[in-house]
């Protein structure tokens, strides 16, 4: 019974899906993957990038949900940038189920635009394709009329819209973003049985960089995720970098659980980035760990940037 229960809750990790309806990938190393979250955040550092995350969410338990998320942008001219984004999300084999799996796959269009010396802002807009397949009706569980597991299985492909807004500088940023929309028609809505997952999202991003020295930098950021009708989620971090080769950082969940992360630089191109997660999901009483792996490859066009100083974030 446990194991549906935590299907159910890696569903609701992932979002909703109403007449119009979110899904998108939640990872621990959020801001590696920002133009993944916003779409307004493609070109803020006029460099051709490429940011990618693999996730194993609650590793210590078997069928734990596997996230992989890839961001890639590309600065136009001084003013516009594009990005491409893809999402995947599939839970192991249960007892009597296949695995709960979706994609998404999205093109972004982000326009930039200098206010005053160290204030612009962008905005971005997000067109693309999703695609979500569940079987929970095969799972077992102690009562066969659980509203959860009963007749839930289907496959659903759908486009998806998004949209965000970012205002941002040489040290800070504050963004607002709705990452991703799948739009699902009546007909297929009434369907199915999706009344048990979570509702739409908005998610709210904001950061400060301190730079102390030539050598050390630090880093402050915010995430609240607000889903309608549910508590909002709120993540706190803070890094230390020294000589932009080398990262640690600290975070803490409103879920009580906790992150490390670390980032070095493996050539003038790569960074590669590491984050562990403990924490307790089900009752408040079930540890869990998760893992995830990062690795970002940056190329600055000089000609094409607002800053020529390289920013982390």
């Amino acid at each position: 019974m446990k194991i549906v229960k935590l299907a159910t809750w890696a569903i609701l990790s992932w979002g909703s899906i109403t007449l119009q309806a979110q899904q998108t990938g939640l990872v621990t190393q959020y801001d590696k993957v920002s133009s993944v979250l916003n779409p307004a955040y493609n070109g803020v550092n006029r460099a051709v990038q490429i940011d990618a995350l693999t996730k194993s969410q609650w590793a210590n338990f078997p069928g734990s949900p596997k996230i992989n998320v890839v961001g890639a942008q590309m600065p136009l001219n001084r003013d516009f940038a594009t990005g491409l984004s893809f999402q995947s999300m599939k839970i192991g084999k249960f007892l009597n189920a296949n695995p709960i799996s979706n994609f998404s796959v999205a093109a972004d269009l982000a326009y930039h635009k200098k206010l005053a010396k160290n204030l612009n802002i962008s905005t971005g807009l997000r067109l693309g394709m999703f695609s979500y397949n569940a079987q929970l009706g095969l799972l077992q569980a102690n009562n066969p009329n659980d509203g959860a597991i009963a007749d839930n299985n289907y496959n659903i492909k759908t486009p998806v819209i998004g949209g965000g807004l970012l205002l941002y500088g040489k040290q800070y940023f504050l963004g607002v973003s709705m990452p991703q929309y799948a739009i699902v028609g009546k007909e297929q809505f009434n369907m199915y049985n999706l009344n048990y997952v979570a509702s739409p999202m908005f998610m709210y991003t904001a950061g400060y960089l301190k730079k102390w020295n030539k050598d050390w930098e630090t880093k402050i950021t915010v995430q609240a995720r607000q889903f309608k009708g549910l508590p909002m989620h709120l993540d706190a971090n803070i890094y230390a970098y020294y000589k932009n080769q080398f990262m640690l950082g600290y975070g803490r969940r409103n879920n009580s659980s906790d992150v490390l992360q670390v980032q070095f630089k493996f050539n003038e191109f790569v960074w590669i980035t590491y984050g562990y997660e403990h924490g307790y999901i089900y009752d408040s009483q079930t540890p869990f760990t998760s893992h995830e792996f990062g690795v970002s490859y940056k190329f600055y066009q000089p000609s094409k940037q607002m800053f020529i100083e390289p920013r982390n974030y």
